[in-house]
């Protein structure tokens, strides 16, 4: 096993090195054929004679070695020159290209969004009866799971616009209702509603206390639920409704309203754009 993975180490070393050899080559040659050119116009030169005094016939030699040397090394410069150019023109064509892919993606991805945001405005609005209230306490949010196991909001409405506001921009997969969702399909809370017992609460689901005096969007009603596709047991999302008042919801409201027709959807479109949508935690993985 050790020696298996020794060999693996040099041959990867190899390879990274014949790929850097491969990626600098060029720019490489560009500076060692001038300095070897110098170097030949040096041996020419009167100087070096007079400075070394070598015999005759080793001083002929010299200059004829060096004489041809300059010859070839300054062809080869020109060579090397001249796939330089022919390499810069193909890399300002992929950046170009590169460019123009980003724009189309970044076009897409907030298109893409915005398919999400209208569905939820859309849910929110008619069943959910988001805005029917003296105050505009209710949210409701989409969030898809990534490599890291965390969570990644996709898209969000609230009438009140305080809550719209994007925070933290991903959340554990083990901690809070939309851990407990995560694990068991569906979590509905109730919590506290007097700021010393809520943050007590807040830590107990996972969340550090700073973190919890930093929220935006104090609920203390959660319902969040996974979404999937009709006969399909992996979930490929969790739906987040809340509330700044306990009394806002009942379990069985949303448990009529969040049908499986309705999850179902949801589950689709994020499985159509989940390519265009990319993976935050795969990017940060990576090192991006």
């Amino acid at each position: 096993m050790i020696e298996n993975r020794s060999r693996k180490e040099r041959d990867g070393f190899w390879i990274k090195l014949g790929t850097e050899i491969h990626d600098c080559g060029i720019n490489v040659l560009l500076v060692v054929l001038p300095l070897l050119m110098s170097l030949a116009g040096l041996i020419l030169s009167d100087e070096f004679i007079r400075f070394f005094n070598p015999c005759d016939p080793w001083r002929d030699y010299f200059q004829y070695i060096a004489f041809w040397a300059l010859i070839l090394l300054f062809v080869a410069h020109v060579v090397v020159a001249y796939f330089h150019v022919l390499e810069q023109k193909r890399l300002t064509k992929i950046e170009a290209e590169l460019l123009a892919e980003r724009e189309t993606r970044e076009l897409v991805v907030s298109n893409a969004k915005a398919l999400c945001d209208g569905f939820l405005q859309d849910l929110a609005r008619g069943p959910l009866k988001f805005g029917t209230e003296d105050e505009n306490s209710e949210r409701i949010t989409l969030y898809v799971h990534n490599s890291q196991s965390e969570f990644e909001p996709i898209g969000r409405f609230s009438f009140n616009q305080s809550f719209i506001k994007h925070g933290r921009s991903a959340y554990p997969d083990n901690a809070g209702c939309i851990g407990k969702a995560w694990q068991h399909g569906w979590c509905f809370e109730i919590l506290p509603q007097d700021e010393t017992s809520w943050l007590a609460t807040c830590v107990d689901y996972g969340m550090t206390k700073d973190i919890a005096m930093k929220i935006n969007m104090k609920s203390v009603l959660y319902c969040a639920c996974t979404v999937h596709n009709a006969g399909s047991v992996r979930p490929v999302a969790v739906l987040v409704v809340e509330s700044t008042l306990a009394q806002r919801y009942t379990e069985e409201q949303l448990k009529r309203i969040l049908t499986e027709d309705r999850k179902t959807y949801i589950a689709r479109m994020v499985e159509m754009l989940q390519p265009w949508l990319g993976d935050k935690g795969e990017a940060k993985g990576k090192g991006f």
